[in-house]
């Protein structure tokens, strides 16, 4: 990259000062251009965050250098993107336009409604330091190796490890031209292990005494097994760190280990590998064949049939359809909603818990095929709205989000695997009966409403946060962030439920979308500072007193401080709904929480009388559906055109965007 050449601030350095500068901005490979060359001070756009003013002598070096650093941050942000890493540890400066046109994730980050698109900085966390390091060497020179100070640390790595901790960061980060580098590499490597000749039949894996592997035979195999050994160790880790239904990497290294599958079983090493690693051991049965390898007696079942198998990638293909029974639903799908984050879930970034093979697919639309003979009061044909919240029966903490997630508990994973695993990517999906609604069919028809606008409800299930808090008509309450698909939807059911709104958010555009849409909506730019943002809020209240908030943060909006201006700005005795998907620890100003008497209030999700709220708000006509609401885009796809849709929906994540399939 060329070296920057900035204009000196000003004239009124210390020389002391600008020695310093100097050097910090050398260190950043920018120099000031020699004195004789500058003409002017530096311009600068008045609407830029930062206010440059030349310092003054008499004022302190350190509010000089305060004003400096200042002043070269905003030039260095104009066009370039800090990644830090290692718990903060570590960063790299990187040019943002080409972030940008090499991942998704990061255009998505440096050009949405995400902190990182104002402050420029994005954190990477709970990545291996030195795969994200290798990650940047390669996006800056096209290839990495390994690093002397790599095997210093960790002196069992090997080349075989640092491929798939790369592979590893590119799919999170959707890097392909990454991806493609590390897994061609690894296979490559891969393929000439396997390729070594070693003669053993059966050796002694274990050393008695200390319990670990260990070869007494001749020199050759010795190397050839602790060849195998690393590929092993790399196997592993492979497998711990992907999804197995969609992983392309992982099915090649089936492939190839199928190939000399019976040489292998001849190491104790794979033998340990096979039988103590379950996902392992379960895809190379599967991969065998339709019926699977017998193992310990039984084979792998998949919701009572076992002649399914897992793909690296979503297929689209004929399985048995479910059959009902007691206090079950077959529903046959006639649309059902793409979530914006879908190929994030499905392809593993986001590491959403769930057994597979599995069909994938949340809530939907659809009309009754059968009923489990408990059903008294749904009829076959019946036009239904099947919810992908599924509550255990014996115990309501175990909650899985069909098609989604196994949750967290032992009982919600026995929910997902065992019962109701499959979701509404299919022509039929099997539900319980506690989930199923029935619509109003011909008030819907009279209200303009299509199956394709009925879908879209699935938005505006943040009515559970709403009346967790019990927001009341005439009360003011803010939304925030009120600008992607579900903080929308929440300003959308706040004025339908009668309150006044405040929408905060960073798009400014998004923003002035729900000012056009709803009248009593008035909004307020998230600017970070707590000051600021508290009296925006209290102003844009008109000098009302504000009643409740309503928070729906993305997981990029963990270090975000609009969550700590909401609560300041509540009134003594407000509530606060928390809705969000932060997944850190976040700080709280319990100080002001405990002398003004705040409720902060969690919800996930919503229960059974809460859709039954938002359905009657649907057919009463107070809450406005698709393009009535304020949708302006509905873009259906067929189930073949998963991937389409995958794209667009990430593409266009948003309030008034909903992305459909239907089989």
């Amino acid at each position: 990259m060329a070296q920057q050449i900035l204009d000196p601030p000003t004239d009124d350095f210390f020389d002391e000062d600008r020695k310093i500068v100097e050097h910090l901005l050398a260190e950043l490979g920018i120099s000031f251009k020699k004195r004789n060359e500058a003409r002017s001070r530096p311009e600068v756009n008045p609407s830029d965050a930062v206010n440059f003013s030349p310092p003054r002598l008499h004022q302190s070096r350190a509010q000089a250098l305060q004003r400096i650093r200042k002043w070269v941050k905003m030039k260095l942000m104009l066009s370039q993107t800090a990644i830090v890493y290692d718990s903060g540890l570590a960063f790299e400066r990187m040019d943002k336009d080409f972030l940008c046109s090499i991942s998704r994730y990061f255009n998505n980050a440096l050009n949405g409604p995400f902190m990182e698109a104002t402050t420029r900085i994005i954190r990477l966390r709970h990545d291996f330091p030195w795969a994200v390091y290798a990650m940047l060497d390669f996006l800056r020179n096209g290839s990495y190796y390994m690093y002397p100070v790599l095997q210093q640390q960790y002196p069992r790595i090997t080349m075989l490890d640092l491929h798939v901790h790369c592979y590893i960061v590119a799919d999170k980060y959707d890097i392909p031209a990454l991806a493609n580098y590390a897994a061609v590499n690894y296979l490559r490597i891969v393929a000439d292990v396997l390729a070594l000749d070693w003669k053993f039949d059966d050796p002694d894996f274990y050393d008695e005494s200390e319990n670990l592997p260990c070869v007494n035979y001749h020199y050759w195999d010795m190397c050839a097994a602790a060849e195998v050994s690393r590929f092993l160790d790399s196997v592993v880790l492979l497998w711990r760190n992907t999804a197995s239904s969609h992983d392309a990497l992982r099915k090649v290294v089936l492939e190839m280990i199928m190939a000399c599958f019976i040489k292998l079983m001849r190491l104790k090493s794979f033998q340990f590998v096979f039988h103590t690693f379950k996902e392992f051991r379960w895809d190379l049965a599967e991969s065998f064949g339709e019926d699977g390898l017998e193992m310990s007696g039984r084979k792998r079942k998949e919701n009572g049939y076992n002649s399914r198998t897992s793909t690296p990638t979503p297929l689209l293909k004929p399985i048995p359809t479910p059959e009902t029974t007691p206090g079950s639903a077959l529903i046959k799908v006639t649309v059902a909603p793409v979530l914006s984050y879908a190929r994030e879930v499905y392809n593993g970034t986001r590491k959403y818990p769930y057994t597979a093979p599995i069909v994938p697919g949340t809530s939907c639309i659809g009309r009754v095929a059968a009923l489990g003979r408990d059903s008294t009061s749904l009829k076959v044909g019946q036009l239904v709205y099947a919810d992908a919240t599924i509550h255990s029966r014996d115990n309501p903490d175990d909650i899985i989000l069909h098609g989604l997630t196994a949750g967290a508990s032992t009982g919600s994973k026995k929910l997902m695997e065992e019962v109701w695993r499959d979701g509404t990517y299919g022509e039929y999906t099997l539900v319980p009966l506690e989930s199923v609604f029935a619509l109003d069919e011909k008030r819907m028809k009279e209200l303009g409403y299509g199956e394709e606008e009925l879908a879209t409800m699935t938005k505006y299930l943040c009515v559970g946060g709403l009346r967790d808090i019990n927001l009341q008509a005439g009360e003011t309450i803010v939304v925030a962030p009120a600008t992607g698909a579900f903080g929308g939807a929440a300003v959308a059911c706040s004025v339908a439920m009668g309150a006044s709104v405040v929408a905060m958010g960073r798009n400014a555009d998004s923003l002035a979308r729900l000012e056009e849409t709803f009248p009593r909506v008035k909004t307020v730019r998230i600017t970070e500072s707590v000051e600021d943002d508290v009296a925006a809020l209290q102003a844009a209240a008109g000098g009302r007193a504000i009643d409740a908030v309503f928070e729906v943060s993305p997981p990029q909006a963990a270090k975000s401080t609009h969550v700590k201006s909401c609560i300041l700005a509540l009134k003594r005795g407000g509530r606060m709904s928390l809705m969000g998907g932060i997944q850190e620890d976040y700080p709280i100003p319990l100080r002001q929480v405990m002398r003004k008497n705040l409720t902060l209030r969690g919800t996930w999700m919503y229960n059974r009388e809460q859709v039954l709220a938002l359905i009657k708000m649907v057919e009463t006509g107070i809450l406005k559906l698709g393009k009535q609401g304020g949708m302006r885009d509905m873009t259906v796809f067929g189930f073949a055109q998963w991937e389409k849709a995958f794209d667009h929906a990430s593409d266009n994540a948003g309030w008034a965007t909903t992305v459909l399939m239907r089989p």
